[in-house]
Formats: structure tokens, C-alpha cells, sequence
């Protein structure tokens, strides 16, 4: 992500990586007025975009160099070509007198240097790739990662506190704020709507009470709410981690314990 991702903060602190489900542009320097969540730290975070002028991220940007060394075919989609560094990627890849193809509608600097070029638009271009390589498109699906945790009161045996957690679904590592809202429904009422981060609660096993807990999320996709339903709270895991697959098509959730089933 060599400009940035505009769901992603970090903390210049500690190095901490927070996502979110929405956009997180902050100030002209960068702040976005959040803070680390760790105790330690709490560092005044910041947003991953890199505004015109401003250097790339020397990670990503040599991580880009790396595989355009090691490529035999380059596919450029919908860039200028104009803007350095970032045309230094192609430009390696010409000069290790690989192919490069370019999908514009207008003519870029490296036109003649290409292999071919393409002037048309990418989702086109990319529909042509597919069907020549005779691979289907899949449906676009929705991935979220939930992480659930029930740990027991050390001052009352009966009494449990659940924490609902948000996670990457490529990095178990960084936190991922994903819901606008979780209600705690016992026994068909509801006992209890959070509002804010951490989403965490507590509960008492005497009465042995069915129990929903009710995921609303921000809804850009126009995301359903999701239950998780218990017959009681002894049926909680201590430690459970699962995804949530959404077709925004179908407007269904679908639970899987791995990413890609």
C-alpha cells in the first residue's frame, strides 16, 4: 500500500496498528485525535495516508522494488506513470527487459516502453485477464474477524466477564474496530447495549438463561446485525476466534471457523 490505507491509524509511539471501518483522514499533520490503546503508551495517533509531496513508506516502497526485480510480467492499471517514485516499479521492470502492459485510457510516459498497451477500463481489462486465463470471478464477499474471550471474576465465582474483539482478518495482531454497536439480550430482553470500545460486559451463571449477543456493525456494506446465541453462559468459549463471511448481494452473514471456506 504504497499511499497509505485510509482505514488504517498507527501510533509513532510504540508502532501500534490500528484498522477501522471507516475513514480515519486526520488533521493536515496527520492526527487523528484517538490514542493508542495501550496503557503504557498511549500515543496520539495518526492516519497512514501519504498526502501529495510527502515520501512514501520506505517498507512498502522497497517491498514493491523487490518483487518488480524478481517479476516477468507487469500489469499497470489506471496510474499516470508520472509521479516518481513510484514509477521507478515499472521502470525496473523494462529495464530487466521484462514485459510491462499498461491499461490507460490515455497514453502514460512509458508508452513506448511497454510490452503492450491498453486503453480501456481496468474492471474490463480485468474481465478480459480472467476469461483468457479461464478463471471464474468469485462473488465479492465481506471477511471480518471476531474474537471472543470469557474469563471468570476472581471475586465472584458465578459472574463472567465476556470481551468482544474486532481483528484483521490477515493479522490476528492488529485490533480491528468493526462494530457501531453490540446488545446483550438474556432470555429474549435486552439487558444491555455498549456503545463504545472495549465491548466488554459481565454476566452471572445462576439463572442459566439463554443468551444473544448482537453484533451491529457500521454498515457500509449494508451489513445485517449478527447473533451469536448461547443456551447459557457456560457455553461461551473461553477463547474463541471465527470470521464472518457477508454477501452483500444475498444480505447474509455466514460463520466459518477459516478464512477462506
Amino acid at each position: 500500500e504504497l499511499h497509505g490505507n485510509m482505514n488504517l491509524e498507527k501510533c509513532p509511539k510504540c508502532d501500534a496498528k490500528y484498522l477501522r471501518d471507516y475513514d480515519t483522514e486526520g488533521n493536515r499533520k496527520h492526527y487523528t485525535g484517538r490514542r493508542c490503546d495501550k496503557p503504557s503508551c498511549r500515543g496520539r495517533l495518526k492516519d497512514s495516508i501519504i498526502n501529495f509531496g510527502e515520501d512514501l513508506p520506505e517498507d512498502e516502497l522497497n517491498k514493491a522494488l523487490d518483487h518488480a526485480g524478481k517479476a516477468d510480467l507487469c500489469l499497470v492499471l489506471g496510474s499516470s506513470l508520472s509521479v516518481t517514485p513510484a514509477t521507478d516499479i515499472p521502470e525496473r521492470v523494462v529495464e530487466n527487459k521484462q514485459k510491462l502492459v499498461i491499461g490507460n485510457l490515455q497514453r502514460t510516459p512509458f508508452h513506448k516502453n511497454a510490452t503492450l498497451n491498453i486503453h480501456a477500463f481496468s474492471d474490463v481489462i480485468m474481465q478480459g485477464v480472467m476469461q483468457r486465463l479461464n478463471i471464474p470471478i468469485p462473488p465479492w464477499i465481506l471477511r471480518r474477524r471476531v474474537h471472543i474471550t470469557c474469563s471468570q471474576d476472581l471475586n465472584n465465582e458465578n459472574q463472567k466477564r465476556i470481551l468482544i474483539e474486532g481483528r484483521d482478518p490477515n493479522n490476528p495482531d492488529i485490533p480491528f474496530t468493526l462494530f457501531d454497536n453490540i446488545e446483550i439480550i438474556v432470555n429474549q430482553k435486552v439487558i444491555q447495549k455498549l456503545i463504545h470500545q472495549p465491548f466488554a460486559f459481565d454476566l452471572s451463571d445462576c439463572d442459566q438463561q439463554s443468551i444473544t449477543i448482537r453484533l451491529h456493525f457500521f454498515g457500509h456494506y449494508n451489513e445485517i446485525p449478527f447473533d451469536l446465541t448461547y443456551a447459557n453462559l457456560s457455553n461461551i468459549s473461553n477463547n474463541e476466534q471465527f470470521y464472518l463471511l457477508y454477501n452483500p448481494i444475498e444480505g447474509q452473514w455466514r460463520k466459518v471457523t477459516g478464512s477462506d471456506e
